[in-house]
């Protein structure tokens, strides 16, 4: 028998600005709530976030778009993202903290892969949708962060 790993999703309302607790997934994907045998889809106003399948140093669930500081890496902070990187030599594809900075502000110009290894060394701190004023002024002030979509 196969060790299937559960595959975890949260949804982002952007109209209400809040996560929606209650919610199903289509065969296709996409999510949509129930409302007496009818399905109602919000594809403009829902969005589906996967989860990475790891745990921080304090044990909470790493989302796609949480904003994450890993100590071990000078302290950088950056936003969890699923794609292509380049980690600084070579081009990757996976789960990776993109867009991060050091604990001066500063810029990096290359990104870290995120693996079960490393847990110990990452803290989530907020995410892009509903996180403190701090963190999405650090990330719209770098133009890193676009939330009108």
């Amino acid at each position: 028998m196969m060790n299937q790993r559960l595959i975890e999703f949260k949804v982002w309302n952007k109209s209400k600005k809040k996560w929606e607790e209650y919610f199903s997934i289509d065969r296709f994907g996409l999510p949509y709530e129930e409302d007496y045998e009818k399905r109602i889809y919000h594809p403009k106003n829902w969005i589906l976030i996967k989860s990475i399948g790891i745990r921080d140093k304090n044990n909470k669930k790493i989302f796609e778009g949480d904003v994450v500081r890993d100590e071990d890496c000078y302290g950088c902070t950056g936003i969890v993202r699923h794609g292509e990187y380049n980690d600084g030599e070579y081009r990757n594809y996976g789960w990776h903290i993109a867009d991060a900075i050091d604990s001066d502000f500063e810029d990096f110009d290359h990104q870290f892969k995120l693996t079960p290894c490393c847990k110990e060394d990452i803290e989530v701190i907020g995410n892009i949708y509903d996180s403190n004023k701090f963190i999405k002024d650090i990330f719209n002030n770098l133009e890193l962060l676009n939330l009108n979509e």
